[in-house]
Parts: C-alpha cells; sequence; structure tokens
C-alpha cells in the first residue's frame, strides 16, 4: 500500500529522508484562504483534497482544530509528490469557526478597549499571515461562502501592497543568504506575481445540479437549464473591474500584489452541494442511513464509522474545480505565468521553487 504523505504546519523543518531526492526537484505552491461559515469547520480546502485522491485538510467530521493563540492563525501545508505541488491552507479569524473558539481568549481585551481596536489588531495579525502566503505562492485560491464578491477584500489587499513595499529591502537582505536563488526573485522579493483565482462554494438554487427539473418548470426559461459560465464570467468582469478601478491590479504584474489571468478563466462557482459543508447536518443524516442499512455490521468500532462518514467521492462532472484548477498548475509548469496586459510592458518573471527550499 502507498504512503501517504502527512498534512504539516508552518512553520516545518522536514527531516532528510523526507527531502531526499527533491533537492533539485521544482514545486508549486498553491495556496488557499477566504471565509467560511461555522459549520464548515474552519476547512476551506475541501475541493483540494480531490487532488491527492484521500482528505487531507478535512479529515474527519468530528475534528474541532485550534489556531496559535498568539498569532490567532494557522497555515496547514500538504506535500503531493506526485504532482509536484505543495497546498497551503490559512485558518484565522476570517474563519467563523476560529473566531468563536478563539473568544475567550480576546473577550476581556474587548470590553477594555473595544471591538474596532481588538478587530484591526486580529486583522493585522491575518495579514502577516496572508503576506506570507503571497510571498511564496505562486497560485492563491481565495475561497468564500456565497456567491458574491467581498468588497472588503479591496482594503485588505491595498494594505497588503504598502505592506509589501516597505518590507522589501529586508526580506531581500534574508534571501540573499539562501544559496540558488535568483536575482529576481531576491529583487522582487517572490518567486513569482502570484496569480490569484476565485472560489465561491455556493450558486443560487437555479443552477445547482440534481435541481434542473425544478429550474426549467419554474424559473421562466422556457425549459432550457441556464448556464453556470454566464454567472462566472459576470463575476469575473465585475472583480476584474473592481481591481482595476481600485489599483490593486496594474498592466505590469510584478509591481502589484498580484495578478489575474487576462485571457482564462479565474472564477469557479461550486454548483454541487457540498455535504460536509454543514457537518452536524451531515453526520445526522449518515447516522440515520447507518441505521437503516440491514446490512452494516452494528459491532464496528467509531473509527470504522466515523471513515464511512467521511469518505471522499471524485465523481466525473464536466464542471469540476479539479479541471478548473489543473489547468493554471499545468501552465504553471510549462511555460510559467505572464499577466502582463498592454503594449509596452515588461516580460513577467516566473520560477518553480527547489523542494529543498520550502522548509521555512
Amino acid at each position: 500500500m502507498r504512503m501517504r504523505t502527512k498534512k504539516f504546519k508552518l512553520p516545518h523543518i522536514p527531516s532528510g529522508k523526507d527531502v531526499a531526492g527533491l533537492l533539485e526537484q521544482k514545486v508549486i505552491v498553491v495556496s488557499v484562504f477566504g471565509k467560511s461559515p461555522y459549520s464548515a469547520g474552519g476547512c476551506k480546502a475541501g475541493l483540494i483534497d480531490g487532488f491527492p485522491g484521500h482528505r487531507v485538510f478535512h479529515t474527519s467530521l468530528i475534528d474541532d482544530p485550534d489556531v496559535d493563540q498568539d498569532l490567532l492563525c494557522d497555515i496547514e501545508g500538504y506535500h503531493d509528490p506526485k504532482q509536484r505541488v505543495i497546498y497551503l491552507h490559512l485558518r484565522g479569524v476570517f474563519d467563523v469557526h476560529t473566531l468563536v473558539k478563539s473568544y475567550d481568549l480576546f473577550s476581556k481585551e474587548l470590553e477594555e478597549k473595544g471591538y474596532l481596536s481588538v478587530w484591526a489588531d486580529m486583522k493585522y495579525r491575518y495579514a502577516r499571515a496572508l503576506m506570507f502566503l503571497f510571498s511564496v505562492s505562486h497560485i492563491l485560491i481565495i475561497s468564500h461562502p456565497t456567491h458574491i464578491f467581498d468588497i472588503s477584500y479591496v482594503h485588505l489587499f491595498r494594505a497588503l501592497d504598502v505592506m509589501r513595499q516597505k518590507v522589501l529591502g529586508g526580506f531581500s537582505e534574508i534571501l540573499r543568504t539562501i544559496p540558488g536563488l535568483s536575482e529576481e526573485w531576491i529583487t522582487n522579493c517572490r518567486p513569482c506575481s502570484p496569480r490569484v483565482l476565485f472560489l465561491f462554494e455556493s450558486c443560487p438554487a437555479i443552477y445547482l445540479e440534481g435541481r434542473a427539473n425544478v429550474a426549467r418548470t419554474g424559473s421562466g426559461f422556457g425549459g432550457k437549464y441556464p448556464s453556470i459560465k454566464k454567472l462566472e464570467h459576470a463575476l469575473e468582469d465585475q472583480i476584474y473591474h473592481i481591481l482595476r478601478k481600485s489599483r490593486v491590479i496594474t498592466n505590469i504584474s510584478s509591481n502589484s500584489l498580484f495578478a489575474i489571468p487576462a485571457n482564462q478563466e479565474f472564477v469557479f462557482v461550486q454548483t454541487k452541494v457540498n455535504p460536509l459543508s454543514d457537518r452536524n447536518a451531515h453526520m445526522v443524516n449518515s447516522l440515520v442511513d447507518f441505521c437503516k442499512d440491514p446490512n452494516n455490521d452494528c459491532s464496528r468500532n467509531k473509527e470504522e464509522i466515523v471513515n464511512t462518514f467521511s469518505t471522499l467521492h471524485l465523481e466525473p462532472n464536466d464542471h469540476s474545480f479539479r479541471s478548473f484548477l489543473q489547468q493554471h498548475i499545468d501552465q504553471a509548469f510549462t511555460k510559467g505565468f505572464d499577466d502582463n496586459v498592454g503594449r509596452h510592458t515588461a516580460h513577467g518573471y516566473f520560477e518553480g521553487i527547489p523542494g529543498g527550499k520550502v522548509s521555512i
């Protein structure tokens, strides 16, 4: 049986055995951050689990994860050696589950200093972790529980860009101590201008898979089921317009915090209901189904039952997040990203990260 690479938390220093044979192998870093409801348990990387073929970040329905009490956030990681990708997942105060679990840590300060002061401090801690992701990632995925773009990200991105410009000098000095890095990497303090993709975890009911009959009879579409692509393209136009107008993205990607692809899709809207999005409801429904099946053995232990509830289903789908993300990963390994636009833009730079240099 093939051994599965385990999940780790940053900061992480892999053993010599883990790094053996990877020192010269280039890897791509894909990071996930964003917001999630309480029922998700802080996990936004459930769709990422389809790539290694088993659950990595959302391992069990009874998980109740904690975060670092000082930083109020955690960065989880997973290295997929077959795909040559390192996945990073940020849990923090933007996740309702983390915010609720951390309430006792800042409740006294909340009474003394007030909401605005405490929330500003929590956002600052979150932004520090996010700055790390923007400095090491090739692809970043912003996950959001609804299908509406959160305009508050604009303020966060602009603040991060200002912060990045201020710390470039210090970062460069640190990177110069690492052998084998190119001058462009040292100067810009990142392997490339990261590409940002947007994942919306829900959609209007008319687009949900399995409800086509309802859509045809009650939506007034004359029997034609609406295409989710129309919604995704409309969101792409809206997001691009907002980010351009606020100057979060510019013609020259190396001058910006991140870039979005000019001629590729960068928005994915989930049309399939994820049963794990509400863990309590899923566990109750699974327990009912388990009890109804006369073939189930009641002598099985808790571990076997929990694993039954948490089985990962990888069903083929024309509209799948796997194929959406894979095209960007494939491009990263072949020609890299050059998301500059306009007539007189400089050629973009892109570098894969050597496997032996990811133990940050």
